[in-house]
């Protein structure tokens, strides 16, 4: 009897035992659903929020860009993707016509022209086109404009196309003043567009700076007194260098936060053979040359004689240097210069 009762109290309390796992258990995975219910919820929420910021983001972005695109001059539409004749056909009939240009052509570095205005003076010009943007090259910098100014008046503004192969450049010439920054901006987006390429229309990190000029130490008097006027004059041409260079070689100079020697000798000579190039193929010498880079620092070569051997080399921050503060320079620094230079004149190695 006792074993009977013994049993059925065991039984009974395995039947109890077995009812309270089971409904602890199941009020424990009831829990852990409404847990993970919870977590999916939170997580469809933070997926729409994700998709909503990107949404916004990428509405914000084509908005931006349509913002830019009006505000360089070009349609809100995609442009159609173009390459080699018929992109450079597309970018001179942007220009040609239009007020204050004389000639407008699109040429590679051998100075053919792909497209042009046709006009008697147009190989001439492509020529010149093409060794400014070899020069470009040769300078070892991320060039976004060469401007040349020459000696009659006239003005030739070379702008590399971004992405082409092979290289090309848009070339652009007027009399009196350059043609419009604004005017070149817009033709070279829109080329930059149609090649898929407007990331490299984005800035570079500047070029033109470093820890200044090394080993420039002035050995002749006419060196020290021209040094001596580089170094008054620097601060109020807002240049952070300037050079006397006579045939490759540098005479004098003032240099703060500019490039180092070596690569302010690269530029000279990159931008002394266009000038070369220039007289050859105009008959007309330049009065300066402007190499502009991607972060629109400016390296400028202006003749200081006739002959061609000495010129002032400046680097400038921001945008050139005034062509009214060049010649003021340019006037003062002929004073030292011999009408035939003699070897006091000029720097160990250049004779």
């Amino acid at each position: 009897m006792d074993g009977i009762i013994l049993a059925s109290t065991a039984l009974s309390t395995l039947a109890a035992s077995g009812a309270t796992f089971f409904v602890i258990h199941r009020a424990a995975r009831a829990a852990f659903e409404r847990q993970l219910g919870s977590l999916r919820d939170e997580l469809s929420r933070e997926r729409a929020s994700a998709r909503r910021r990107a949404e916004a983001g990428h509405q914000e972005l084509e908005l931006a860009r349509e913002r830019t695109r009006t505000a360089i001059g070009l349609p809100p539409d995609p442009i159609e993707p173009m390459r080699g004749q018929r992109l450079a056909s597309a970018v001179v009939d942007r220009v040609r016509g239009l007020s204050a240009v004389e000639h407008v052509t699109v040429v590679d570095e051998q100075g053919l022209a792909w497209a042009g205005d046709g006009s008697e003076d147009s190989p001439a010009y492509a020529a010149v086109g093409g060794a400014a943007l070899s020069s470009a090259r040769a300078s070892g910098l991320a060039v976004r404009e060469v401007h040349i100014e020459l000696s009659d008046a006239r003005h030739i503004v070379v702008r590399p196309l971004p992405g082409t192969v092979p290289p090309l450049a848009l070339v652009a010439t007027s009399v009196s003043r350059p043609v419009s920054s604004y005017l070149l901006d817009s033709t070279v987006a829109f080329a930059a567009l149609a090649l898929g390429v407007e990331d490299a229309l984005r800035p570079h990190s500047d070029p033109l700076t470093g820890p200044g000029l090394r080993g420039t130490a002035a050995d002749s008097s006419v060196a020290r007194e021209l040094e001596r006027e580089l170094a008054q004059a620097r601060g109020p041409a807002g240049a952070r260098t300037l050079l006397i260079t006579v045939e490759g070689n540098v005479l004098a100079g003032s240099s703060d936060e500019g490039p180092d020697l070596a690569r302010s000798l690269q530029i000279t000579a990159a931008l002394r053979l266009l000038s070369a190039s220039i007289e050859r193929r105009l008959a007309v010498a330049p009065r300066r040359i402007d190499l502009t880079t991607a972060c629109a620092s400016t390296a400028t070569l202006a003749p200081l004689v006739k002959s061609g051997r000495f010129q002032l080399f400046a680097i400038a921050p921001e945008g050139t240097i005034d062509t009214a503060i060049v010649d003021r320079l340019v006037g003062r620094i002929r004073r030292f210069m011999p009408a035939k230079p003699s070897s006091d004149a000029l720097p160990m190695g250049a004779m």
